[in-house]
This record gives C-alpha cells, structure tokens and sequence, in this order.
C-alpha cells in the first residue's frame, strides 16, 4: 500500500501550488471566495411552491437569507472531546490550507524572527507583511507535553533554510475547542473535527483539527500524523472530502519532509 503523502494528494489535492504574485493573488482569492459563498447562500435558500396558499414577496421573509449567511460563517462541526484519549507527545503536520500557511503559519514565523531579534511585537500587520511572500515550512511538529486541559505546547519547523521553535501553551474549553497561545500577541483556535485515538498511543494516530477562528469558520483543516510513515486512512480521505477540504481557492497542502 502507497503511503498517504503519495496517495492523498491524489484524492484530494489539485493545483496545489502558490502564486508568486501577492497582488493577483488576493484579488483571485477575494472574487473566488465571493463567488463561492454566493453559490452557497443561493443554493441554501428555500424557494417557496406554485400551490402555496401564501406566497410572500418581501425582500427576506423571517429572515431567511441573514440566517443562511450566519450558519454559512459557522460551517464548524461539533468539537470532539479528546480529554481521555492519548492526544499529547509530538505529531507531525502533515497537511494544511493554503490560506493556513499564508496566515497562521506565517504568523508563527515571523513571530519567532521578531522575538528572536527582540524587535517590538504588535498585533496589526503592516502593509509589507500582509504581501509578503509565504515561509518556505519543512518538517513542522506539534508537541504537547500531556493531556491535561491546559499543557505547555511546542511548535518546531525549518523556515527558509533555518531550524525555528517557539514554546507557548494549549488549553482546552469546557466546549472541548483548542487554543494554542504562542508568545505574548499569538493565538489560535481549533476544533478536534476527527481522530482515530484509542486508549493507547499508537504508530497510527491521526488528528484533524478545523481552525475556529478564521474567516470563514473552519475552512483550514490541519492533519496530524504521530508518524510520517502513515499509511493511507480512508477514512480520514472521506471525511476531508465531505468537508470539502480542497478547494481551488483554498487548496490541501502536502507539508514536506525529505527523509534520508
């Protein structure tokens, strides 16, 4: 059997790559993402029966279309609680959005350079680091050091050549959501949307997280593999896919790791 990094971006992934141009791309990004929740609101809005004994003609009767804006914003599963499984030691990151590395994973990495530097930290971006261009990520992984509500966590990946960490804490919600807290301005939100977790750890253990707290809700998905050896779950393939994990706009990444 092939392993996943082989076999899954054949299932899911298409034109996986990113522009070089920061300009065209927002652009391309804020008409696709436009026509896509369009698409969605449309098809989402009942159309009243011929035969109805009453058929309203109000711009949006009860409320109709605000509604399916508000549920299309929030398009999170419910959060799986994870407090009795084995989640904590070191995962691989073996898949993540696009719009994922182009903001998150970004974040982290200039966050690291900053702290690195003791340059002053700020949460608003400047116009510069809004274009600029993406890190290049080898090799990230998550580690958790127990399964407690709320654990220290570390973040560890190769950036543009250079092997970069940074220690911060994970917590998790009474509504079982994750937040990572990554220095003293970083923060991140996460559902645990599916797993394979038994009682004990096990060479294949997978995780996917939504992220909870980007625009749209739950649009970047991350997949954590205890070991980079996983062999293809189709289970896993099924549920991205239902999710529709993999988009034009905003594609399924393969993170890469040379081995050897």
């Amino acid at each position: 059997m092939r392993p996943v990094h082989v076999l899954l971006p054949l299932l899911l992934l298409s034109g996986a790559s990113i522009s070089t141009d920061p300009l065209q791309q927002l652009v391309r990004a804020v008409a696709l993402e436009a026509r896509t929740l369009g698409e969605r609101i449309l098809a989402r809005i009942p159309l009243p029966n011929l035969d109805s004994s009453s058929i309203s003609f109000q711009s949006d009767p009860g409320g109709v279309v605000v509604d399916t804006v508000a549920n299309l914003l929030d398009m999170c599963p419910m959060c799986l609680d994870l407090s009795a499984t084995p989640f904590f030691g070191t995962w691989h990151v073996v898949f993540w959005n696009r719009n994922f590395l182009l903001n998150t994973v970004s974040d982290i990495d200039r966050l690291i350079d900053k702290l690195e530097r003791n340059a002053p930290l700020s949460e608003r971006k400047t116009f510069a680091e809004i274009f600029e261009t993406p890190p290049t990520v080898l090799c990230p992984q998550i580690t958790m050091l127990d399964s407690s509500d709320a654990t220290k966590l570390e973040v560890n990946l190769h950036s543009n050549g250079r092997a970069k960490s940074i220690i911060g804490e994970m917590r998790r919600s009474e509504d079982h959501s994750l937040t990572w807290t990554l220095g003293p301005i970083l923060s991140v939100s996460f559902c645990v949307a599916y797993n394979n977790l038994m009682s004990a750890p096990s060479e294949g253990d997978v995780v996917v997280l939504a992220q909870i707290d980007a625009i749209p809700k739950c649009e970047n998905f991350l997949v954590l593999a205890r070991n980079l050896s996983l062999q293809t779950n189709v289970a896993i393939v099924d549920y991205l896919n239902r999710q529709k994990a993999n988009t034009a706009l905003n594609p399924m990444l393969e993170v890469p790791c040379p081995r050897g």
